[in-house]
Order: C-alpha cells, then sequence, then structure tokens
C-alpha cells in the first residue's frame, strides 16, 4: 500500500561537475538513510576519456516525505598527458553527507569544483559541496 495513495514525493538530484578537464569521474553513488540508491561507475576508462562518459545529470526517485540521511560519493580519477602523466595514476575520493528533509518536491544539488587556486596540491583541489532547496 506504500506509495499507492499518493503519498510518495518527487527528489531530484542534480551534478554540476564543475572541475576542470585534468579531472575525470570514475563513480557516483548517492545514499538514503545508507542504501544505494543511484550509482555510475565508469566501465571503459580509455573511451570515458574519449567520450565524456559522465554521471546523469539529473536523477529522480520518489520517497516518503521525511527526514533522510543523504550521502554522495565521488571518485576524481586524474586526465593528464606529458610531462604530468602521472596524474592518471590518481584516484581521488570526497565523501560528503547532508541531513535533509523531503516535505515537497525538493531538489538537492551536488557540485563538485576545484578550490585552492594553482598552488594547492593536485589531489587537494577537487571538493563537493551539497545543497538542498524547493523545486
Amino acid at each position: 500500500k506504500e506509495g499507492l495513495d499518493g503519498s510518495r514525493k518527487t527528489l531530484i538530484i542534480a551534478f554540476k561537475n564543475e572541475l576542470g578537464k585534468r579531472y575525470l569521474v570514475d563513480s557516483v553513488t548517492y545514499r538514503l538513510n545508507g542504501e544505494i540508491i543511484y550509482q555510475y561507475v565508469t566501465e571503459d576508462r580509455a573511451a570515458a576519456s574519449i567520450t565524456k562518459n559522465t554521471p546523469e545529470k539529473q536523477f529522480e526517485t520518489k520517497v516518503v516525505p521525511g527526514p533522510y540521511n543523504f550521502e554522495v560519493q565521488v571518485i576524481y580519477r586524474g586526465n593528464d598527458s606529458g610531462v604530468f602523466s602521472y596524474v592518471k595514476d590518481y584516484r581521488i575520493t570526497r565523501e560528503e553527507k547532508m541531513a535533509i528533509d523531503v516535505k515537497k518536491s525538493n531538489q538537492i544539488t551536488v557540485n563538485a569544483f576545484e578550490s585552492g587556486g594553482v598552488f594547492a596540491d593536485f589531489k587537494d583541489r577537487p571538493q563537493l559541496q551539497i545543497s538542498q532547496g524547493l523545486n
């Protein structure tokens, strides 16, 4: 009977990748209360850099209104050639958590971005930020 009475609401999760070309997304995982609700994994690393294989920019699911723990994990891979080709061996994991409250049709935005500027270590630049707003 759960959900048959229209009690489930749409939850939209938007993924904004604002990282430069030196970082490729290897995987993205979204969890609600510890359970995986979406997962993207690059299957062919060589093809990913050529075809720009990326996770969904927007994912939708239906949930019962109420409080949840939302978690996101993104694994990046270095993408460079020439003198800096060694960065292809780097795997950088970033995780963020946020308590959310789904009442109406809500949206969560996951923003991947670089911080620290030119002098920051390559492995320290990728960052994640989660925000929630009404849709």
